[in-house]
């Protein structure tokens, strides 16, 4: 059918597409802002349409793209925390509780967290 037909061709291609977008945006992405949410966004395109192809998965890539995030954004992360933690937690905010953990990001969630408790408790 030509449902069955674009799926299989056309299908692939969006993930493919959505997957080069995410690392077209990685570099900026690290900074937070505007591109980390449009990076965010390319990720979960590329496995939406990864699931409903029948050529595989976009996990591999998804997780290399993240592991190549993983330390720029901890490095603006930390520095976050302190000049500006509001930023910090909206970066939190978009990166959800999943994305989060997937670039070994707790430990810094948890001391903002900390911060934020301590200052609520003065």
């Amino acid at each position: 059918t030509l449902q069955g037909l674009l799926r299989g061709v056309l299908v692939p291609l969006l993930s493919k597409e959505a997957l080069q977008r995410a690392s077209d945006l990685l570099p900026a992405a690290a900074a937070g802002g505007l591109e980390l949410e449009d990076f965010m966004d390319a990720l979960d395109l590329a496995e939406f349409h990864s699931l409903r192809s029948q050529q595989g998965s976009a996990s591999a890539a998804v997780e290399k793209l993240l592991k190549a995030l993983e330390k720029p954004l901890f490095g603006t992360v930390q520095q976050l925390l302190r000049d500006n933690p509001d930023k910090a937690e909206a970066i939190f905010g978009t990166l959800g509780a999943r994305r989060t953990e997937a670039l070994g990001l707790q430990s810094l969630q948890q001391q903002l967290l900390r911060e934020k408790g301590l200052q609520l408790l003065k």
